[in-house]
């Protein structure tokens, strides 16, 4: 095994391969075999294995970020690999491999002709050529765009243009970059700010660009600028945008309003005169076409239609039926482009369907095809009592909330522009700011930038311990994209705030604008963390819990998944900061629940939610959080460490050592179990402290880590019990409740 290899492609994303593979196939990138460039990069034709390939090679120009193709290159081989390469789509291109080391490269299996751009200027398409190119990339948008499941975010792809487009032998259009790819088995991204938008000018949804959200109708914007430039014969070139001329959606609008107010609009067509004479040209197709393509162009994003809409408008044209064969009708439309099979869930898991998820599968199946091809045996018609019996509440909630979330997302991101660019440090930077790592605490660093005091934390991962290929990357893209893109997390006060970032290799690192005192952790034994300190801690971090398991009800909630004592920063100003999370799943993330081994190489035996794997699964949920905040809870009015670091047979569990505390106190104070009290001595005799409160908050935190998750309160329950509290209501602004309830 060569050096750096835990910067590989995993296994099960195709192949990899060293750069100088790609060099070789492509006669070392020479000019004769260069085709076009694509938004990071240039494309070239080479010969792989004896096979036509193209070669799609990144450049680290354009104010590219450090790590950032490397990320592009793993999400993109992650969508190909689980929902091409093994299920393939004919308009989305096959990969065949890659390298991750070097020169970063991703190699597509494909008798390229030319882009569509290219033949677009030189005006090499006939108009059954057009439609057919028009078709083909309508379905692959609504392959993509087909919700796999309740609370999975739809494939986008982002950077639709005609570049993008590579046409193969036969004509057949076929999506070859995703480099901008969000949503499924990857990061939602719709919600991000300062997000990388250079190039694709004329593609680009204004509104998108404006707000710095995303959704399915910017794919739907772009493909109307595509289907504008088909009908029309114009291509908005680099040239044209040096200039300053209109985009092709500007004059478009410009041409309709001139045209509304000249004849009155009754058959306006954007259609360029050229193809009127083709033998299978319909001047109703011309009207729809054009009709089809402003409706896309809208402004308004409520107001375009979506991509199954625009597929049946396509095949409603008059040159379809007579000529399917040609167009690829039969080659491109497929039943299971409504719901893909998820490759995600490893064994039993596939099992765990309810019967209302199949009935919404089959209902959805049958309300989104008139015809299914389906395999035989499978009955793919859904009517009568079937039918009524399939929820709808999923579709009908979208529905009916899509214009509040958008209503409010306008008002939360419409100022992108007010947030910082993030800062990229080299390592030996990092290693200035502290001193050359002094003042070391864990792996977190103090240190000063410009003035400011700051915290470094880096990521080294002991030889011993086995990660997953990409997993540390892939820990410091999580971070980049919630402290530093994701609105709701930059404002949050018990979250820290990013600076910048480190990504030299296998030199991982973040700086935090953060001036700590301590870990909680590490002030849990120390006199000056007095009991106002420790119920303020409590407090703010129950209300960040809360935050994160209910911030977002249209998807998963966050699951911190290792709460630790260690993982919690105590500022100057006495608040908690979380500062992990290597863990996190949910919301914006992936769902990486299912990744069982991961959970168990980071999550201290002490701190860990038995009840998650009794069954084998080892599923993270809310209640696993709840768990790990009563340890911390219990940690916090005890001042002992509960830290057993990993199961040998003699460690106690958290309910084990509950029980026998429970036990001694019992013998010692002849007291009933209602009547004990946790609470460390030294901390009875505090500013704040009440008998009443020791005995509430011992209740409280032996129901969180109770065995049984359905007995455990939910963490508004918690803050509940918290602010019932005596010390809580006398010390209210000393503790800044108001601060937490805003």
């Amino acid at each position: 095994m060569r050096p750096g290899n835990r910067n590989k492609i995993p296994r099960y994303c195709c192949e990899e391969y060293h750069d100088v593979k790609w060099h070789k196939a492509t006669n070392g990138y020479s000019q004769e075999n260069f085709i076009a460039n694509f938004q990071f990069g240039k494309v070239y034709r080479g010969i792989f294995k004896g096979e036509e390939v193209i070669v799609k090679k990144y450049e680290e120009d354009n104010g590219v970020l450090p790590g950032d193709n490397h990320s592009r290159v793993v999400d993109e081989f992650r969508f190909l690999e689980q929902y091409v390469t093994e299920d393939p789509h004919p308009n989305i291109a096959k990969a065949v491999g890659c390298s991750a080391e070097g020169t970063m490269a991703i190699v597509h299996e494909l008798k390229a002709l030319d882009t569509l751009h290219n033949l677009l200027v030189n005006d090499g398409l006939s108009w059954p050529q057009r439609i057919k190119v028009a078709l083909g990339i309508a379905s692959a948008l609504q392959f993509m765009h087909c919700v796999q499941a309740p609370f999975t975010a739809p494939y986008l792809v982002r950077n639709i243009c005609a570049a993008h487009i590579m046409l193969d032998e036969d004509y057949s259009p076929v999506l070859y970059d995703f480099s901008m790819i969000s949503g499924g088995i990857l990061t939602d991204k719709r919600d991000l700010v300062n997000q990388y938008v250079i190039g694709n000018h004329g593609y680009v949804d204004p509104v998108s660009a404006r707000t710095g959200t995303w959704s399915e109708k910017c794919d739907v914007f772009s493909f109307g600028v595509l289907l504008l430039e088909l009908i029309s014969g114009k291509v908005y070139t680099e040239e044209d945008h040096n200039c300053g001329t209109p985009f092709i959606y500007e004059w478009a609008w410009s041409e309709y309003k001139q045209q509304k107010r000249k004849w009155g609009n009754p058959k306006f067509t954007l259609v360029n005169k050229i193809f009127e004479s083709d033998k299978l040209f319909y001047s109703r197709d011309g009207r729809e076409l054009t009709k089809l393509a402003m409706k896309c162009v809208e402004y308004d994003p409520l107001k375009r239609p979506t991509m199954k809409q625009i597929v049946r408008y396509l095949l409603n044209l008059q040159i379809v039926p007579n000529h399917r064969n040609y167009l690829g009708i039969e080659r491109e439309l497929y039943a299971h482009q409504a719901n893909p099979p998820r490759k995600i869930l490893p064994g039993f898991a596939k099992l765990m369907l309810k019967r209302s998820d199949f009935q919404h599968m089959c209902s959805y199946l049958s309300r989104k095809y008139r015809l299914l091809h389906s395999p035989k045996g499978f009955r793919a018609q859904i009517r009568g009592k079937s039918l009524k019996r399939c929820p709808r509440h999923f579709s009908q909630f979208i529905r009916g909330k899509q214009s509040l979330l958008n209503k409010q997302r306008s008002r939360n991101f419409s100022k992108a522009e007010e947030y910082n660019m993030i800062q990229a440090f080299s390592y030996e930077k990092l290693s200035m700011l502290t001193n050359g790592w002094d003042y070391q605490f864990g792996k977190m660093f103090r240190g000063e930038l410009d003035g400011k005091f700051v915290t470094v934390k880096t990521w080294d991962i002991p030889p011993k311990v086995r990660v997953r290929q990409f997993e540390t990357e892939t820990r410091l893209r999580d971070e980049i994209v919630l402290l530093h893109q994701y609105p709701k997390f930059k404002s949050h006060p018990n979250l820290v705030k990013l600076i910048g970032y480190c990504h030299e290799g296998e030199r991982l690192g973040v700086v935090y604008d953060l001036n700590p005192v301590d870990t909680v952790y590490n002030l849990l034994p120390k006199d000056s963390f007095t009991w106002l300190l420790r119920i303020k801690v409590a407090l703010g971090f129950a209300f960040l819990l809360e935050f994160l398991h209910s911030s977002d009800p249209t998807r998963l909630p966050f699951l911190v998944r290792n709460i630790d004592a260690a993982h919690i920063m105590v500022d100057q100003n006495g608040l908690p900061k979380l500062l992990d999370f290597g863990m996190f799943t949910g919301g914006i993330l992936p769902d990486r629940r299912y990744y069982r081994h991961q959970f168990l190489h980071y999550l201290p035996f002490g701190y860990m939610d038995w009840s998650n794997y009794t069954d084998g699964t080892g599923l993270g949920a809310v209640e696993s959080d709840v768990f790990g905040y009563g340890i911390v809870l219990f940690c916090l009015i005890t001042k002992y460490f509960y830290m057993d670091k990993r199961y040998d047979g003699k460690s106690l569990h958290i309910s084990d050592w509950v029980e026998r505390e429970y036990k001694a106190k019992s013998l010692s104070t002849g007291s009933s179990r209602s009547k004990c009290s946790f609470v460390h001595p030294s901390l009875e005799v505090e500013r704040g402290f009440c008998g009443c409160d020791g005995l509430e908050l011992t209740k409280l935190a032996t129901q969180c880590v109770d065995l049984d998750p359905s007995v455990r309160p939910t963490v508004r329950q918690v803050i509940k019990q918290l602010c019932k509290l005596h010390v809580v209501r006398n010390y209210a602004d000393e503790l800044g409740i108001n601060e937490m309830l805003l």
